[in-house]
């Protein structure tokens, strides 16, 4: 494929998204929520069996939580916690064999065929993230427009707060920023593939962290593509797409049938108009700001963002 038809792809993949998440008239936090929540009907030869994890009876979840949450901070972080609710999930599976009855099969039989058709013993947990946040790690303070959603039954949050997801003084926690943990040793093996996106900042600081402590880290940068560009639609067919998920079913079965192949980190980038590998990518040299550095400009940043927020929260309250 050309780099011409590569880059009309993707200028129309951007041209959607934009127009689907940042359309001119603001849908409500509850409309984006609902909107991607919907059950979406699945295409080709898949088992899907939907289960939701019940509310356990207990607050060991909790307690174990708000564990984490102290050992990984400083103690400064305040913030309400919500009500525990059910996880739904689904589990996904390739259908080798076809159902041995045309109606309908419970979510159960459904389990039970995608296991009668699994072929390996690798079982990868997938967790999306959210669509409304967009955050620079480079130094500049995080852009965050989560605040500008017309008010609904959840936005704003009482009492208000900064971001959608999180208290606004929490957005320095390691758990909520993981460029600003600092100790990665003895984490399992890393797989990043990124295009030239805003938060490709975030996770040079990260893989840089990881690999001067380590950690195995696989590293694959590509010019010119877009955010999440291997699951938007209308990018299939590029060559990047191709490599990206191959590449990640790799890592991922090489962590579970041949972890000796992950000993050690290695970064590739990988070419737009030339298409491959254009260069090795040096995963200790990858980002030269000390941890301190972006520390100190990430704190920086949140404050400033804070008190902005309470400006405005002060403006409106004597209008």
């Amino acid at each position: 494929m050309d780099p011409a038809e590569i880059n009309s792809k993707v200028q129309r993949a951007i041209k959607a998204i934009r127009a689907n998440w940042f359309p001119i008239i603001q849908p409500t936090l509850s409309e984006r929520q609902a909107l991607s929540t919907r059950d979406l009907p699945f295409k080709g030869p898949l088992w899907i069996s939907r289960i939701a994890f019940p509310v356990v009876g207990d607050d060991e979840l909790r307690r174990i939580f708000l564990q984490a949450v102290t050992e990984l901070g400083d103690g400064a972080v305040r913030f309400a916690l919500s009500d525990t609710d059910s996880v739904k999930a689904e589990w996904n599976g390739y259908q080798r064999s076809k159902p041995r009855r045309e109606s309908k099969l419970s979510e159960r039989e459904a389990y039970d065929c995608l296991l009668r058709d699994v072929s390996s013993e690798v079982t990868v947990l997938y967790v999306h993230g959210g669509g409304y946040i967009n955050v620079d790690f480079s130094g500049q303070p995080p852009i965050y427009n989560a605040p500008d959603f017309p008010p609904c039954a959840i936005w704003p949050t009482h009492p208000p707060r900064t971001v959608a997801y999180c208290e606004g003084l929490a957005l320095c926690h390691p758990l909520v920023s993981p460029a600003i943990a600092e100790k990665w040793a003895d984490s399992p093996p890393m797989w990043f593939a990124c295009g030239e996106e805003s938060v490709l900042d975030g996770c040079k600081v990260i893989a840089n962290r990881a690999a001067e402590q380590g950690v195995a880290v696989i590293w694959e940068e590509y010019d010119g593509m877009p955010h999440i560009f291997p699951l938007l639609p209308g990018l299939g067919p590029l060559p990047q797409v191709k490599r990206c998920l191959e590449d990640w079913g790799d890592f991922c079965r090489g962590c579970v049938v041949q972890p000796e192949s992950l000993k050690s980190s290695r970064g590739v980038r990988i070419g737009y108009e030339v298409q491959g590998e254009i260069s090795s990518v040096d995963l200790k040299r990858v980002w030269e700001m000390t941890f301190e550095e972006v520390k100190a400009r990430m704190i920086k940043g949140m404050l400033d963002m804070e008190e902005s927020f309470r400006h405005r929260q002060r403006s409106q309250t004597k209008l």
